[in-house]
Order: structure tokens, then sequence, then C-alpha cells
């Protein structure tokens, strides 16, 4: 056997390190080695485009092991679709193999070339606490703008939660583009799995609302509290400060002043301490309406029992007299229309 480490010593090191040289130390039959990317005879740079590591290719030399039904795909247990197909359909996949551009993320872009780890281990460059700098090696300014974010500078609320990530949001193999109207409308539910109570009561307002009927337009979480800056709102820099919310809002609302933000776009009449006024505004106009409708068709069952027990006071009787016009009430269409 060759050992490429006589040339290739960091490589060597990185692979042995990672989850394929792991594997192959333990006489896996199935994870890859050198040879398995770059041939035996044919190794050529990853910058000639016949290369299999050249960025267009890669996409397919992976799937040599982890497309749907492969060895890898059948050893990794996933509940998310398939990992090549989905790449291929994601932003990254698109520009890569439709528009040809071959300085977006690939495989290796976020796994590295070498050194492979399960997103488990906190040494993997897609662990949750490196994701950030790992798709930061593209979007830069986007990372500046995450790590100064309480997303990333906050904490959790409970220990068996943690901090999002570039991927919780984003997805990891599915990344679709953000003015899409399927991206805009799955944020929605995004969000709501950390900030449940905040995704409830944004579902009671117009803007939840008219979402929920697919109308993509319609604001959403990110559109208010901002995309990767998001901050607590007593901090002068929050989209939703008080030096900050009237320019918030004039994205979608013309002519607005300090009053008009006054909206409380949280408000519930689940909550009887932060909002009593809506709370007993609820349940008063709640019991005026059970109150009315009960006493109507408690009414109406007395009525229908009456005219049941006295069908002499009410069936025709009338028999016209000459030049005398009667006048028939309704049809039987109309009856039937107001049973």
């Amino acid at each position: 056997n060759v050992d490429c480490a006589v040339c290739h010593a960091e490589q060597v090191d990185d692979h042995s390190t990672g989850i394929h040289g792991q594997l192959v130390a333990a006489g896996d039959p199935d994870a890859p080695a050198c040879i398995d990317c770059h041939d035996k005879h044919a190794t050529q740079k990853h910058t000639w485009p016949a290369s299999p590591t050249y960025p267009s290719n890669v996409p397919e030399l992976c799937a040599r092991c982890h497309r749907e039904g492969e060895a890898a795909a059948v050893r990794i247990a996933r509940i998310a679709p398939d990992i090549v197909r989905g790449y291929r359909m994601s932003i990254h996949g698109k520009g890569l193999l439709e528009s040809g551009l071959v300085v977006t993320a690939t495989c290796s872009s976020c796994h590295t070339a070498h050194r492979e780890l399960p997103a488990a281990d906190s040494a993997s460059s897609v662990h949750p606490e490196n994701v950030a700098a790992t798709c930061g090696t593209c979007h830069h300014g986007i990372e500046e703008e995450f790590l100064g974010s309480i997303h990333a500078t906050g904490a959790s609320e409970s220990e068996a939660q943690e901090l999002p990530t570039c991927e919780d949001c984003h997805t990891s193999h599915t990344i679709s583009r953000t003015d899409q109207d399927d991206f805009r409308l799955s944020m929605m539910n995004q969000c709501g799995r950390c900030h449940i109570d905040e995704a409830s009561t944004f579902f009671d307002t117009f803007h939840g609302k008219v979402s929920r009927l697919g109308e993509a337009g319609a604001a959403k979480c990110y559109d208010c509290h901002g995309t990767h800056n998001i901050l607590p709102t007593a901090e002068p820099a929050s989209m939703l400060s008080r030096r900050n919310i009237e320019e918030t809002c004039s994205q979608c609302h013309s002519g607005v002043n300090r009053r008009f933000t006054g909206y409380l776009t949280h408000a519930t009449h689940h909550d009887s301490e932060r909002y009593p006024f809506l709370f007993w505004t609820f349940w008063a106009m709640t019991t005026l309406l059970v109150g009315t409708l009960s006493f109507a068709i408690l009414h109406t069952l007395a009525w229908l029992w009456r005219l049941w027990r006295s069908p002499e006071k009410w069936k025709i009787r009338h028999v016209a007299r000459p030049h005398e016009k009667v006048y028939e009430r309704f049809s039987g269409f109309q009856r039937t229309l107001h049973v």
C-alpha cells in the first residue's frame, strides 16, 4: 500500500482524524480512502475541470456513497429527504450545476475535503458552535451580523434548547432563496419551534391570519425583528427600538407615526396580567355572544314545541271568498331556505 503521507502529510492527518479515516482504520469496507476520491494513477488537482474533486464534480463524487440507497446513505439514518437530491435543488446546487458558479458551496466547502466529522462532534465544521464560521467563509458580512445578534450572544431559556444557528433557519442541504414564497411561509414555523408563545399570538393577528391563508407578502417574524441582526427591543440598534420602529413599519405601511407603532403585535386575550383590557373585553363579548345565542335557541325550541302542540292555531283554514285576494307569505323554496 502506498503511503500518501510521504508527500501529503497534512491531508492524510486530516483524513485520519475524520470519520472516513476512522472507519478505514477500523477496517470498514465502505469507508473511502485517498484513491476512492483521487484515483490511483489519474490524480489531478482540484482546480482542473476533469478532476473528480473539481467543484462541479464534487456532488457526484460524494453521491457515489451518500446518494439514496448507496452505502453511506443506508448506514446513516435520516428523517430528511435524500441529501444529494436536496443539494441539487438548493440554491447552492442550482448555482453550481445550472449556472456554473464554481465558487458556490459544495460538500467539501461545509464538511471540509478530508476532515469530515459528524455534526455532534465539537471539532466538526458543521457543529452548531462552528456553523457560523463555516458559512462565514463565503457569507462573511452575514456572519458578522449574526455574531452580534441575540441568537449568538444570548442564552437559551432551557438547557435542553440550544440557540439557533444558520442551518436551523436555512436547513443543511435544501437551502432555498430567501425571496421565494415558500421560504417566507416556512419561516413562521421555523421561528415557532423555539418561540412557541410568540408564534401562537402572531397567528392571532392580521399578519398571522393572512399568512396562514398563504399570503407571502404579509409581514413575517423577520420583517420586524430582523434576519441575522436580531436584538432585544431594548437595544438601540434593534429594528424594534424606539429609534428604529417607525422605519421598520414603513417598509410596508406609508405615513407611519409614533402612535401607529404603538400597535401591540403579540397582544393576546389569554394574558390577563399584561393585557387586562383585551382579556376582559374578550370574555365580556364571548359571554354576550354565548348568552344571546343560548337564549335564542331555547326560545326557538319552546316556540317549535308550542306550534307542535297547537296545530289548530297555525294550520291554513282560510278559504278565499269570491273577488278576495289571498297572499302566500313564503313559497316552499323560501321556507326551505329558512330552515
